[in-house]
């Protein structure tokens, strides 16, 4: 407070410099309340916290497709996976033109047939679907597309699913959970340099705890590419 009173500053309205982005206060419903709180009680990996707010918002509001959507989340974390997909679904039926809902959606079908291979390629097919829908209501937001690029190798379109996750990638650069599978791709591809610059970030990111598999695939990229440099 010391140092403040010795600089020099002043402050002008925010509405005056721009009006159309003025603050407005609303009354917030409980049920809105409730599902906001649930989807934070998920980001921290409390499902048991996150599922009796989900119960209390849609106590409040039957209606409420977020608060359906997150109690599926739930389920989705236990396994629960007929419950899961229930939700899913019913959310999807209540807002249909939500983007969240058909990304969770997608999310969900990508994991089951990333854990069981029954029905695997229909439910691939599904989630591109969903992401499709997600990606054409919220372009700009790059799980979409880093999921498509994962549905999209899943089912043998490697270049598609490049292309898919660099797109992610401009949208959220410097981000491990793209950078990373994307590496995993153009190494597939035989794309060496370039999975090699792509595991360097992730391994040598200044924050965080190194992932393992990434730094073995690095150390064996960049082996591989100084045997092939020594035999030339």
């Amino acid at each position: 407070m010391k140092y403040q009173q010795k600089v020099p500053t002043f402050g002008v309205p925010r509405p005056r410099l721009a009006p159309d982005f003025a603050a407005t206060v609303r009354s917030v419903p409980r049920d809105e309340i409730y599902t906001r709180l649930g989807w934070l009680a998920l980001a921290n990996e409390k499902p048991v916290l996150a599922k009796r707010l989900f119960e209390q918002a849609s106590a409040a509001n039957r209606t409420n497709a977020r608060a359906i959507a997150g109690t599926a989340e739930t389920h989705k974390f236990h396994r629960e996976w007929d419950e899961a997909e229930s939700g899913y679904l019913r959310a999807l039926e209540l807002a249909p033109d939500d983007w969240q809902n058909h990304l969770e959606l997608a999310e969900y079908l990508l994991q089951r047939a990333t854990l069981e291979e029954a029905q695997r390629a229909q439910r691939l097919a599904t989630a591109r679907e969903h992401l499709a829908r997600a990606i054409a209501l919220a372009p700009e937001i790059p799980e979409g597309h880093a999921m498509l690029g994962i549905t999209q190798a899943m089912s043998g379109e490697l270049d598609a699913g490049i292309a898919s996750l660099e797109h992610a990638l401009a949208l959220l650069p410097s981000h491990p959970a793209i950078e990373h599978p994307l590496a995993q791709l153009h190494h597939r591809a035989g794309h060496r340099e370039r999975a090699i610059e792509l595991l360097r970030r992730v391994v040598h990111r200044a924050h965080g705890d190194e992932d393992p598999e990434a730094a073995r695939l690095l150390e064996q990229l960049e082996r591989e590419a100084a045997e092939a440099a020594d035999s030339s």
